[in-house]
Parts: structure tokens; sequence; C-alpha cells
């Protein structure tokens, strides 16, 4: 008895790598493809064109992407917890778990603010200073916190006046660090900007009818306020100079009473305070000058 011989195998190759055989189709449009060209789906496996023509176009994606909510937030703490690793690289003892900043590197004198760093040059410090941290549970607390506000406050206000409110308590908060703290101290931390978003989300609040022990901010600014107070390692000037400038622009930001059509006035204000701030920090530096001592070119050592 003999058999009709089976048929010749058809050997298919892939539609992309056209040297290489495939055993298997895209279950989306039936094309041979190779394993690399392939991605396991839910039911069968899509091929790579199939995957890329199912994906939203670019502005689309991107548009997605800025609808998340507590973005401003988000890019906030992943900036400073990005500062502090970089701190760890320089050779900080930020990864201690409480820093009394005993070992300053070259990357903290920078970037940290102080008059010494004004002086010398450092104009940037005001902003970046606002980045800087030492030890874990300085930038544990301030992130926490942080994140705590934003969850309350960015979704409700909008990213531009949160914006606003962060980054004018930042700079309120570096001016009185160089009017108030020791001349010869480096300072850094979120803490001013956080204080005055704080400050804001309480005015806020007592504006529509909470009481100041309700608010839940008020009572937590007042308590920390009082450890400044009777701490010596922590910024008196920070934490005063960012509650004030929170205070200001959210009574004014973020009333209930002020209509939309007036709400530039408001920008207008945390403008205002932040360039004032800003100057008042350049300016004091320089009558500072007049008693500190040049130790090499361009730097200075000053007296408390």
């Amino acid at each position: 008895m003999t058999f009709p011989e089976p048929p010749p195998s058809i050997t298919t190759t892939c539609f992309h790598h056209t040297d290489r055989p495939a055993g298997r189709r895209c279950t989306r449009c039936g094309k041979y493809a190779c394993p690399e060209c392939l991605t396991q789906a839910s039911v069968g496996s899509h091929c790579w064109e199939c995957i890329k023509a199912d994906q939203p176009p670019l502005k689309q994606q991107v548009k997605a992407k800025l609808a998340q909510p507590l973005l401003v937030t988000r890019t906030i703490i992943g900036l400073n917890v990005a500062v502090f690793v970089l701190q760890l690289a320089k050779g900080s003892n930020v990864g201690s778990l409480f820093s009394d900043g005993g070992r300053l590197t070259h990357f903290d004198e920078v970037f940290g603010l102080s008059r010494l760093g004004i002086a010398s040059g450092h104009w940037w410090q005001p902003l970046t200073s606002g980045f800087i941290h030492f030890g874990l549970f300085h930038i544990g607390f301030n992130m926490l916190i942080l994140y705590r506000l934003g969850e309350q406050l960015e979704g409700g206000i909008g990213r531009l006046r949160f914006s606003a409110l962060y980054f004018t308590s930042l700079f309120a908060g570096s001016f009185g660090v160089i009017l108030l703290d020791p001349k010869n101290a480096v300072g850094g931390g979120a803490s001013g900007a956080i204080f005055g978003v704080g400050a804001a989300a309480t005015v806020a609040l007592r504006q529509r009818g909470v009481n100041f022990w309700q608010t839940g901010w008020g009572p937590m600014l007042g308590i920390n306020m009082l450890f400044t107070v009777m701490s010596s390692n922590i910024s008196l000037g920070a934490h005063l100079g960012g509650l004030i400038a929170g205070a200001i622009v959210g009574l004014v930001m973020l009333n209930p009473r002020v209509s939309p059509s007036r709400r530039p006035f408001a920008y207008l204000l945390a403008a205002v305070i932040s360039i004032t701030s800003i100057s008042g920090i350049f300016i004091q530096v320089h009558r500072d000058l007049g008693t500190c001592t040049e130790i090499v070119s361009g730097r200075f050592n000053c007296q408390k």
C-alpha cells in the first residue's frame, strides 16, 4: 500500500527580520513574526507595529502625563530626593538619621544658603538651598508634609497657584535666613516653603469658617514654630519668613471673595514679595560685608 507524500513544508520568515524564520503570527494583523518582534498579550501575541499603532499620538500622551494629579508636588519631591542622592554621592554626611552639619562638602557650601556663598558670587543659593537637606529625618519629614499639603491643595487651587505659593515662600524663607540666622551658618531645606504653603492653607480654611484649631495645619505650624524657637539647629529665619509670606499671599490668592478677574493681582503680589526677598538678600549680604573679613579672594569670614 502506498501513501501520498506530504506537501512540502513552507518556511515563513519574519515580516521585519526577513532572514529569520517565523513560526507564529500576530493575532491582530496576521503577519508572521519572529519571537523578538512579538509581545505576549492577554489573548495571543501582538507584533510591534500593532502595538505602536495602538498607542495614542505623542501630543495626547504628553497631555495625559500633564493631567496627572499632584504633578507639581511630585516634581518638587523628586527634585529634592535627586539632590539628596547627589549630596550623598559628593560625600556629605547627610546619610545619617540626624545631621548636625559637621561635615559640609563643597557641594553643600555652593548650593546651600550662606552669606559667604552669596558674597562669593553664588547668586543661585536663595533658590537651590530649598533643595538641600541635612540628614534623613530632615528630608523625610519635609517631603511627607509637602506631599500631604499637595494632596489637599494642589488639586483644589491648581498648579499655578500652588507653585506661586511654594516658591514665594521659599524665597521669603531664604531672606529670613539672611536676616535672622548666624552669619557663618550654611542653611538648607524645604521647610521655609512648606511653612508658607501650610500657612496659606490655614488662612484659606479660616476664611471659609473653619476654626484655627480645627484646620489641622494651624496647630501643627504653631507646634513647629515652638520647636524652632527652642532649638538652635533649626532655622528660625526660614520658618518665619516662609510663614509670613505664605500667609500674606494666601490671604489674597485663596480668598473665596476675590473674583477670578482679580486673580492676576494675587500673582503680582507673589511676584513682588519674591523680588523683594531676593533683592533684600543681596542688599543685606552687601551690608554684612562691612562686618566680614576677606580671607581669600572673594571669600569672607563673618563674625556672629
